[in-house]
């Protein structure tokens, strides 16, 4: 009895971890002959304050069809979010917007990618940020005191995605069975003894 739990356990363990070997390749076997690779980096750049008018432009990559930008107020700002669409032109290029706004909020844009397998993915803005600030524009002085700028809103976190996340789910379910086997063959050993 007690070989038959450690020849399950063997195998458990080896199925496992062939399973946690195997399983990024054959989600990127599962990737060919679906959507075409990535394209190149998209960028974009914006400035401006509130209220008044925000100007900036995004490079789209070749493959790109169409760029999405927005501008979404601060939290516990009353405005409404804004966002225009944009043809990219065959081979990528520079795209020019303007937003009029009236609160301080961030600027974020997006591109599509593909046509029949289309996928949406973010731009990039400057050094790498997800989302330009809008802070506000300053206050008037009054009685002769110098002009004071309003505080700047903490802007939004770089997002670094995560390109490895299937695999961390799996070495967590692998660890789980794991453990499983290994109760299971203490409790049978427990029981033999």
């Amino acid at each position: 009895m007690r070989n038959r739990v450690g020849r399950l356990s063997g195998v458990a363990l080896v199925g496992v971890l062939g399973a946690l070997f195997a399983f990024p390749m054959l989600a990127a076997g599962a990737q060919e002959g679906g959507s075409p690779p990535p394209p190149g980096a998209c960028t974009f750049a914006a400035t401006g304050t509130a209220p008044g008018t925000v100007t900036g432009s995004v490079t789209a990559p070749d493959g790109a069809t169409q760029v999405i930008v927005t501008f979404t107020p601060n939290a516990g700002e009353t405005g409404s979010p804004q966002s225009q669409t944009f043809p990219v032109p065959a081979g990528g290029g520079t795209i020019n917007f303007s937003f009029d706004v009236a609160v301080p909020g961030l600027v974020r844009a997006n591109f599509s990618f593909g046509d029949g397998n289309a996928y949406s993915t973010g731009c990039s803005g400057p050094g790498g940020i997800e989302a330009v600030a809008i802070n506000g524009a300053t206050t008037p002085p009054s009685g002769g005191e110098p002009a004071q700028a309003q505080t700047p809103r903490a802007a939004a976190l770089a997002f670094t995605g995560s390109n490895n996340t299937p695999s961390y789910v799996l070495i967590g379910v692998a660890a789980v069975v794991l453990g499983a086997v290994l109760v299971m063959a203490a409790r049978r050993r427990r029981q033999v003894s």
